[in-house]
């Protein structure tokens, strides 16, 4: 999980480095996202939840970044731990690019 979020933030965050590495973002968010969605022990979801901010953040794929969105409230839900205002940073993108 953290291999591919560490991609991410290597080569997006806090800008992308060069275009060239598209392709290797949107494989890693993807990645990440197919992970999570995996059963994962509520151990680790609350760790999980920064990667999955980057994830959502630099997927494409708006029903992707929605179960991202899913997985967060989740969180909030379930464990208690707050991820309302994260859900909120990425919707806005969202909203932002349209």
């Amino acid at each position: 999980f953290w291999y591919h979020g560490t991609h991410i933030l290597l080569y997006a965050e806090p800008t992308l480095q060069d275009e060239s590495y598209r392709p290797l973002i949107q494989d890693q968010a993807m990645r990440v996202t197919n992970i999570a969605i995996s059963e994962f022990p509520d151990s680790l979801r609350i760790f999980a939840t920064h990667g999955l901010y980057f994830a959502a953040k630099h997927i494409h794929s708006i029903a992707r970044k929605a179960r991202i969105w899913n997985i967060l409230n989740d969180v909030e839900a379930e464990l208690g731990y707050h991820t309302r205002s994260s859900v909120k940073r990425l919707q806005e993108l969202v909203e932002g690019v349209q």
